[in-house]
């Protein structure tokens, strides 16, 4: 949540720079993004929490009833309202849910 380009190349992208399998990945507004992971396993809150810290995501997020921003509506945080008065959409970077990540519990 709220994680940075720099980021989520080192942590969800390969070293050939094809993203890593069961990752979902959304810009929220410009420069930030959310990554959903499709995890192999079914994960404890504070499992969750570990990977939360571990891949840097918002210290202020908590696992318990997360909310993800879907694609194609809009950020309507005050922060992100323009000089126009309109909001930033969230945008689907990249998908793929045929596979799903390798976590350890």
């Amino acid at each position: 949540d709220d994680i940075n380009w720099s980021i989520i190349k080192h942590h969800h992208c390969n070293p050939d720079k094809t993203w890593k399998k069961g990752r979902l990945v959304i810009e929220t507004s410009p420069g930030n993004y959310q990554v959903w992971i499709h995890s192999s396993n079914v994960m404890s809150i504070d499992n969750k929490r570990y990977w939360l810290k571990r891949l840097r995501s918002d210290p202020g997020a908590s696992p318990k009833n997360r909310w993800g921003r879907c694609p194609g509506f809009r950020n309507r945080k005050a922060k992100h309202r323009s000089s126009e008065g309109g909001y930033p959409l969230a945008k689907l970077i990249w998908v793929d849910w045929k596979y799903r990540s390798i976590s350890t519990n």
